[in-house]
């Protein structure tokens, strides 16, 4: 099974990814694969891109018509080559593919498969008694590798390519969040980065966190979601079903709701000179005493939304300075289980995306046993996830006897699992006591070990006050604590508004 699914990525690399080309184009033998039809397929792949300076993709079938008759293929190796295509087809309109965590398996694969061809050529002159060309052999064996792991001279003019992928590589997110919150965090959203959400117990961490992992997967990528205990299986699945529905399964959350949404505080206040405003008149009376946006609080805007049902929220100019409104919808009825396998049946299983979940008690998951099951995953069905999610860090386990030396070799850990696995990790972690008295958090307000900070590419605050009136609006206000190769202001927030009853913990955001 590991040979076949080797080659399958190497198949689909070939397909689908110049840079994977690029990459491994140095220690590329045909011999190295078992399999006729991967042979075949490779071979083709690389001709073209040869000839052409791109990838073949999907075209590659009508490809294989032609080459039926010219190249004289037998009807059983033409099947196994439709097998092949049949079963890599569904990723020709993924557009993320993690080439790097390919090309590391495929130079490991080539490796184990030179030392085979060549111990079999040694063997060979031994069982001939030709001991001294089997003795040459073996002092001249070289292991096929990758031309990048020589390191580099800066010197070579090869370095200016090298450089034009490095940026590409770095700068582009692996998917993205939209408006404000996504010019605060898109740029951490890259492969081989670990971001974090810091913030106090109950502050939506896991909300968060499938959030972040529902629009990794439907813009493309590969998705594993680790539940290390907070949750159950069961919890979790309903709590997907919650997102893709908008809808409870609690009779308390639908029906008649106020459901928060975007708005203008010039509109909302009447000061809005802009034609294309959304509604002629403010929401606020001046019995309301509204002269800032803090001074908004859920049981005013509920009255003024009463007092004004035609009243529409405006975000109609790029001048407009976001607040939150609420509006009365009725959410309909409670979320059934058919409502739930419909959702999923569209969103998974009809658009074929790829998001595996795995739940695991509290205090059993360590970083071994997330290596091991990403490994297992890749052999079973071939998946490698470009997104890696972890709920949450403080529930991992280590082998370090000392708490606070074990959370850091935790984190070191999953550094270097982003590392490795050429992924983007997202997780989250416990504030400290202390903010729960504070507005917005700050690198104070980490718990158990300072170090943390070191490991990750970005932490990212989820800030309330502390009289609640946020949490009623449904506003949370995201803030960077720190972050790598990055200017950041800690007291600059970003606000998402939130509607946590329908599963949501993005509806839209402003600054």
């Amino acid at each position: 099974m590991l040979n076949k699914i080797t080659e399958r990525q190497i198949v689909l690399g070939c397909l689908v990814s110049p840079e994977y080309i690029a990459d491994i184009r140095p220690m590329f033998n045909l011999d190295y694969l078992r399999a006729e039809s991967s042979k075949r397929i490779c071979r083709w792949a690389i001709e073209f891109y040869d000839k052409y300076n791109k990838v073949i993709g999907e075209d590659i079938s009508d490809l294989f018509m032609e080459k039926i008759d010219k190249e004289h293929i037998s009807d059983e190796l033409a099947e196994q080559i439709e097998a092949v295509l049949q079963s890599i087809s569904d990723e020709f309109e993924r557009e993320v593919f993690n080439w790097e965590y390919i090309a590391d398996k495929t130079e490991e694969y080539f490796q184990a498969r030179a030392l085979e061809l060549h111990q079999e050529k040694v063997q060979l002159l031994l069982d001939n008694k030709d001991i001294e060309e089997a003795n040459r052999l073996m002092e001249t064996f070289v292991l096929p590798h990758r031309k990048n792991k020589d390191g580099v001279d800066l010197s070579d003019p090869g370095i200016l390519d090298k450089l034009e992928k490095v940026f590409e590589d770095t700068t582009k997110p692996l998917f993205k969040l939209p408006g404000p919150v996504g010019q605060l965090v898109n740029e951490f959203l890259v492969r081989d980065s670990f971001i974090t959400f810091q913030g106090p117990e109950k502050r939506g961490k896991t909300w968060t966190l499938l959030e972040m992992a529902m629009k990794a997967v439907k813009q493309g990528c590969n998705v594993a979601f680790f539940q290390a205990g907070d949750m159950s299986e069961n919890q979790q699945l309903r709590r997907i079903a919650i997102y893709r529905a908008r809808l409870s399964d609690k009779e308390k959350y639908t029906g008649l709701q106020w459901v928060p949404e975007k708005d203008c505080f010039y509109q909302q206040i009447d000061k809005c000179t802009e034609s294309q405003r959304e509604y002629d008149a403010g929401l606020f009376s001046r019995e309301d005493g509204i002269k800032s946006r803090e001074d908004i609080t859920a049981n005013i805007l509920k009255e003024a939304s009463l007092r004004d049902p035609d009243y529409r929220p405006c975000r109609n100019c790029p001048k407009y300075h976001g607040s939150v409104f609420l509006k009365q919808v009725d959410l309909g009825d409670p979320l059934t289980v058919s409502d739930a396998q419909r959702e999923f049946k569209k969103f998974f299983i009809d658009k074929k995306r790829r998001f595996k979940l795995q739940t695991y008690p509290n205090q059993t998951l360590s970083v071994p046993m997330i290596e091991s099951k990403l490994d297992q995953w890749e052999r079973e069905d071939g998946f490698v996830p470009d997104v890696i999610v972890i709920d949450y860090m403080d529930l991992l386990v280590s082998n370090v006897k000392e708490f606070r030396h074990s959370q850091n070799d935790i984190w070191m850990k999953i550094r270097g699992l982003s590392q490795k696995r050429h992924t983007c990790v997202i997780s989250a972690t416990q504030a400290d006591a202390k903010s729960y008295k504070t507005d917005t958090m700050t690198m104070d307000n980490f718990s158990e070990d300072k170090r943390k900070y070191g490991h990750v590419t970005a932490m990212i605050g989820l800030n309330q006050d502390q009289k609640g009136r946020e949490k009623e609006l449904g506003i949370m206000r995201w803030n960077i604590i720190v972050a790598r190769e990055a200017e950041y202001i800690p007291s600059k927030c970003v606000s998402l508004i939130q509607s946590i009853k329908q599963g949501r913990a993005l509806v839209s955001s402003y600054w």
